[in-house]
């Protein structure tokens, strides 16, 4: 899967009311899931996500999405890349 259909993939998943998944999920790195992660919550589609990192070679520790949720910016651009059968497009 490409990152942005990770990204995608996640904010549906938020927007169903289901839990995110893990990285073994998507096929990618812990790291990578935390960046993806950390991305959408810069650009304000998610809330309420904490990626901790280590501080020796700021890997991925832990990802904690228990509060996470999709925003109403988020919503909006999930819809705009979805077809009309509510696949990501």
């Amino acid at each position: 899967m490409n990152k942005r259909t990770v990204e995608l993939s996640i904010l549906k998943t938020l927007s169903q009311g289901n839990k995110i998944p893990g990285s073994l999920h998507y096929f990618v790195e812990k790291n990578i899931l935390g960046d993806l992660i950390e991305n959408l919550e810069e650009e304000g589609f998610i809330e309420g996500a904490t990626v901790i990192r280590g501080s020796y070679d700021n890997s991925v520790f832990l990802i904690y999405l228990e509060t996470t949720k999709i925003t109403p910016k988020g919503r909006e651009f999930l819809e705009d890349h979805q077809d009309s059968n509510g696949n990501i497009a």
